[in-house]
């Protein structure tokens, strides 16, 4: 095929891909931010306004993801929609990064398209891909690139791409933990290979030295910001949080349930599908070597997202890239199976699976769920009524739903679990849980905030500190606000 022809078919391919992105995460961004992106907005502002992260304000984190929010609000300006332009921006990149992956495992321009529009209308339907922001939206994009780094240094042995690896590895790492067993099989596979021993050495020291250099960034804002002490408290709560209720091994062997059910099917028929497809991909014409990595980095996230023993929708966009190639290969290896004729067979079979599929996908209207713009244009009544007010506001909120409030407001708390989830307390035993309850509601009333933002229920943190009860008689209603999904949201302010 001519270079310009073949050229022409790539753009035209890749434009349809992202003009698909475009119209489908507009669509996710432009709904009520959800509470983990809320939370993650709101204390990127938080650092805008010298606050130290860990210390006076607490979540349950790595640094990375508050960062990289206040460095948007900061270049972009303090709004829910800069984040949403941004979290668009690395989506259409995924759909970008994930075709190029395809392409190069399949080398097919046909094959790549299709396998990458699946991956778009799965990837980031709503029920999975949220309102974006989420940790493994970033980090699956991490990983995702740099799995297509490195498989572009076993073909070609360049230590720029080695390099590159690895930090997008490190850097998936830093915003959230289980992305750590990710770059595991990668570490192996450098070590082991069939190459001279100074040589394997070497690139694997590379390797392991690019995955941390993200980290040692993180490590000297945390020294040059003071946040290195609060941390070390941040490591203690998450080795807590992972080691509550059952054992470890069987809240792992559980997880299973979860993982399976997000790929559209039960989870019974999820794991036959998964179990076929694992066996026919050995027949693919894939290299090996590829196969196993990719294996291998299917197995290790699943472990790493299973550790919790919660099946939350976000943990699976950490496998779902790994677990279509997956699917992809078991397709791919029934050709390398069955003879020239069956595959025409199988060929227009396809097709016509294409076609049914497709006219399913479009009885579904969806072009209701699709967009032009990512932002968020709903009139808020308490935005309305602080309008009045010099910015920070001070605010408290009671309800861990509406953290994205500070950044619509504009408002700072003074209390340390400013988003009030049940996460930062609930793994206490009954001393320590007393005693951190005590500490909260002893914030609140030395430094009472001029609002606080609450609604019928007040989060249960608020109620067990006794915190409710003390804004309830120190406090007046003042604006209100119903949102999207029904809740009705006050604000008071102090008497």
């Amino acid at each position: 095929m001519p270079f310009f022809t073949e050229f022409r078919l790539r753009a035209a391919a890749v434009g349809l891909l992202l003009l698909l992105t475009w119209f489908y995460v507009s669509f996710d961004l432009s709904q009520l931010t959800q509470p983990d992106q809320g939370t993650f907005m709101a204390f990127g502002y938080h650092l805008l306004q010298g606050k130290t992260l860990y210390t006076d304000f607490f979540d349950h984190k790595p640094p990375a993801i508050y960062l990289l929010n206040a460095a948007i609000m900061g270049i972009g300006g303090v709004s829910e929609n800069a984040i949403s332009w941004f979290a668009l921006f690395c989506a259409l990149l995924q759909t970008f990064v994930f075709f190029r992956l395809a392409e190069l495992l399949f080398k097919n321009l046909l094959s790549a398209f299709l396998i990458a529009g699946v991956f778009v209308l799965v990837f980031f339907r709503f029920e999975l891909f949220g309102t974006g922001n989420f940790t493994e939206q970033y980090g699956a994009l991490c990983t995702s690139a740099g799995l297509l780094f490195f498989l572009a240094f076993t073909e070609n042995g360049k230590w720029q791409h080695l390099f590159l690896s690895g930090m997008l590895f490190g850097a998936a790492f830093a915003f959230k933990e289980p992305f750590l067993f990710s770059a595991v099989p990668y570490g192996l596979f450098l070590l082991f290979r069939k190459s001279e021993l100074f040589k394997k050495l070497k690139e694997t020291g590379l390797f392991a030295f690019a995955f941390l250099t993200p980290w040692l960034l993180v490590l000297v804002w945390m020294l040059w910001s003071g946040t290195l002490p609060g941390y070390a408290a941040h490591i203690e709560h998450s080795l807590q949080y992972t080691k509550q209720g059952e054992p470890l091994w069987l809240k792992v062997t559980k997880y299973y349930r979860h993982f399976f059910s997000y790929t559209g099917f039960s989870a019974t028929t999820g794991i036959w599908m998964y179990g076929t497809a694992f066996i026919l991909s050995f027949f693919s014409r894939v290299k090996r070597s590829w196969l196993f990595l990719i294996l291998g980095q299917q197995l290790v996230d699943y472990i790493g997202t299973g550790m919790t023993g919660n099946g939350w929708h976000h943990y699976f966009m950490q496998s779902m890239p790994l677990m279509l190639l997956v699917f992809m290969l078991g397709l791919d290896g029934i050709s390398g199976l069955v003879s020239k004729a069956v595959k025409l067979a199988l060929r227009f079979a396809f097709v016509a699976f294409a076609l049914f599929l497709l006219l399913v996908f479009f009885r579904t209207e969806p072009w209701k769920q699709m967009a032009f713009s990512p932002e968020k244009r709903r009139y808020d009544e308490i935005a309305n009524y602080l309008q009045q007010y010099p910015k920070p506001v001070n605010l408290a909120v009671a309800r861990q739903e509406c953290g994205f409030y500070y950044v619509k407001l504009q408002a700072v708390s003074p209390l340390k679990y400013a988003v009030p989830y049940p996460f930062h307390w609930v793994i206490a035993d009954s001393v320590e849980k007393a005693h951190f309850l005590n500490e909260e509601r002893l914030r609140l009333e030395k430094n009472p905030p001029e609002f606080i933002l609450t609604g019928h229920e007040y989060a249960q943190l608020w109620i067990d500190a006794g915190m409710d009860k003390y804004a309830q008689q120190h406090y007046h209603r003042v604006s209100g606000q119903k949102l999207p999904d029904g809740t009705e949201l006050w604000l008071m302010k102090r008497n």
